[in-house]
């Protein structure tokens, strides 16, 4: 599943260009934006419009943010490449971006590895 693209310029940071969905909350781009700078954008991919921003992280890469105007849900999406993607991430997401438990409304289950 690719995130959604615009026409941003932004340094790729990913190691196998595949980005997967990990995590999700309630709150919109400007509040996230409020508690750690982000460049938030406006584009349409062939299904939307959306509002959407990148930032990379240590450890993790580009993490791309993305929150659809027409989506049922009202949900914004952190993207980040499937090489890098466990829990490990989405806990270092929460803590970037101060989230509170009842703000992250879902996240990708991962198996565990023995």
């Amino acid at each position: 599943m690719e995130p959604p693209q615009s026409n941003a310029s932004a340094t790729s940071n990913s190691p196998s260009g595949d980005y997967v969905p990990v995590l999700a909350t309630n709150l919109g781009l400007d509040r996230l934006a409020s508690r750690k700078q982000l460049y938030t954008f406006r584009a349409r991919d062939d299904l939307d419009w959306f509002t959407g921003a990148v930032v990379s992280l240590p450890e993790i890469g580009d993490v791309h943010i993305s929150r659809y105007d027409n989506a049922p849900s009202g949900l914004t999406v952190f993207y980040v490449d499937s090489a890098v993607a466990n829990e490990h991430v989405q806990n270092r997401l929460v803590e970037e971006f101060s989230l509170a438990p009842e703000e992250v409304l879902w996240r990708r289950e991962f198996e565990v590895q023995e």
